[in-house]
C-alpha cells in the first residue's frame, strides 16, 4: 500500500451499477496525495498501488503537474481522478469510456 493514501471505511453506494466481480460500487472517502476525494468503486487500486505511476531507478513514467493525459477505457473514473491529482489544476485528463454505465460513474465521481 502506498503511504499517501488514507482511507475511511467504504459505505454503500448511490450508485446502482454492477462491477466487473458481480459485486456492487461503494462509496469511499480517502485522502490520496493530500487532497480529499469521495469516489463511487469496487476498489482504490489505483490509488493504494499507483497502478500507472511507475518510478525506479531514475526513470519516471507518470503525470506530472501540467501534462496532459489521455485514460482510454477509463471505466468508473478511478484511474481518471489518480491522474487529475498528478496533473494538477495546469494539467488535463481526457477520458474515454464507450459504456453508459461507466460514463455515468465516471461523471457522477468527477462532480464528486
Amino acid at each position: 500500500m502506498h503511504q499517501s493514501v488514507t482511507e475511511i471505511t467504504p459505505t454503500p453506494s448511490v450508485l446502482d451499477i454492477p462491477v466487473f466481480s458481480g459485486g456492487k460500487l461503494v462509496q469511499y472517502e480517502f485522502t490520496f496525495e493530500g487532497k480529499s476525494f469521495k469516489l463511487e468503486g469496487a476498489s482504490l487500486w489505483p490509488f493504494y498501488f499507483r497502478q500507472y505511476f511507475f518510478e525506479r531507478a531514475g526513470i519516471s513514467i507518470c503525470p506530472n503537474p501540467g501534462d496532459h493525459v489521455i485514460d482510454a477505457g477509463a471505466g468508473i473514473g478511478d484511474t481518471s481522478l489518480a491522474f487529475g491529482c498528478a496533473a494538477g489544476p495546469s494539467g488535463c485528463v481526457y477520458l474515454f469510456e464507450l459504456l453508459d454505465a461507466h460514463l455515468r460513474a465516471c461523471a457522477f465521481n468527477i462532480a464528486q
